[in-house]
């Protein structure tokens, strides 16, 4: 009884005595893929008969395309920032609309798995964007009326507008190296993220020129879910 006594004393002293496991780092990365760009108040807005008409598609399939990066603190909590784009067009026999989204965002997430060649998180972040739209009247005589704003036949006309967005999504990167290793480790890391922005209108849609209020048109709304290929590097350090 008393050698089992001392033993487990020598144990849990020996454990005290063992430092801490601390991980830190961080990583940056490209990315592209596929969004679908969900813009029901843009498409509305110029679906009208007497703009762009019913066979407008703004909602649909568009490639976007950014970068970001990430750095790791106390083990498991990711802060970082990202920034994309993407544009999206179509046209009817009455003209021609190009919708664009560009932004960046303020990226926080919570590192759940990292071990031997794969780390995976989920995230979330807030951020905002800019919108532009340009619209082109293809019609022989007609004219657009947007309040003051006029667009003459031939003749194409830019507008802008502004929104705060939130992102959430879920990341898996796989690593040319060990995460879980003692000691400084880093390289090539490729992985997915799927997730999904939201935003919505802070401003009305302005001409971009005579920065004029178009008072026909919504604030704007996205819903632009997406998968994204990720590739670039990082290091981390066991301690």
């Amino acid at each position: 009884m008393r050698k089992t006594l001392v033993i487990w004393v020598m144990v849990l002293f020996t454990s005290a005595q063992l430092p801490a496991q601390y991980m830190r780092g961080g990583f940056g990365y490209g990315f592209f893929g596929p969004v679908y760009n969900l813009s029901p108040t843009v498409q509305n807005d110029l679906k009208v008969p007497s703009l762009l008409g019913d066979g407008l598609q703004l909602n649909g399939l568009s490639i976007l395309a950014g970068g970001g990066g990430y750095g790791l603190l106390n083990n498991n909590i990711l802060i970082g920032g990202s920034g994309f784009g993407y544009k999206i067009s179509d046209a009817t026999p009455r003209g021609q609309a190009n919708f664009s989204v560009g932004g960046g965002f303020i990226n926080f997430g919570y590192l759940h798995i990292a071990k031997n060649s794969m780390m995976a998180f989920p995230y979330f972040g807030i951020g905002a964007c800019g919108m532009d739209l340009r619209i082109k009247n293809d019609t022989p005589d007609d004219i657009f009326v947007l309040g003051s704003v006029t667009i003459k036949p031939g003749e194409n006309k830019n507008f802008n507008s502004a929104a705060i967005g939130l992102e959430m999504g879920y990341a898996i990167k796989l690593l040319a190296f060990s995460i879980d290793k003692y000691g400084s480790n880093g390289g090539f890391m490729v992985g997915l993220q799927i997730g999904t922005y939201f935003f919505s209108g802070i401003d009305n849609w302005h001409e971009k020129n005579t920065d004029d209020v178009i008072p026909v048109f919504s604030r704007p709304y996205v819903f632009s879910p997406y998968l994204r290929l990720t590739v670039g590097g990082g290091g981390f350090s066991q301690q």
